[in-house]
Parts: C-alpha cells; structure tokens; sequence
C-alpha cells in the first residue's frame, strides 16, 4: 500500500484530508485530490482538487483495510451511520 501511496505522489497526485468522521472500527475520511495526479487540469494548467472518500477499518490501532469512495453517499454507508 505505502508503495501504490508513492508511486502516485511520483506521479504528482497529491490529497488534502478535509474531515474524519469516526464509528465504531471504522474512519470514514473526507479528502480533496488533485486531479493533475488524475489526469486533469484546469484551464490556467494547474491542478483541479476533487472530493473524494475513504473508509478505513481499524483493529488493534491498525489499519486492516481501505476502500476508496467518488460519492459520498456510497462512503457513508460502507461506514454504517449518516454522519
């Protein structure tokens, strides 16, 4: 994981953590990626930022899995409450 993390900052993919919202074992994060690193840009040739989310399952103070989000909605329930 830490390598797909670096490869994409190689790539000039940059994040912004916006907000997290914790529940149970689970973190939903609310963040703000470049989308240079996705392939777009503005007209003035710097990089858009988009949202994006990510819920995180944590055991033991660990973080055992990550799966990514494009809306919102779809985050909120794969964390299980409407924060």
């Amino acid at each position: 994981m830490l390598e797909w993390y670096r490869r994409g900052h190689e790539q000039g993919r940059r994040a912004r953590n916006v907000e997290v919202t914790p529940n149970g074992n689970k973190l939903l994060v609310s963040m703000q990626v470049s989308s240079s690193g996705l392939g777009g840009t503005d007209p003035s040739g710097m990089g858009r930022w988009v949202d994006r989310w990510q819920v995180l399952s944590v055991d033991n103070g660990r973080i055992t899995d990550i799966r990514g989000y494009e809306l919102r909605d779809d985050a909120v329930a794969a964390l299980g409450t409407s924060p």
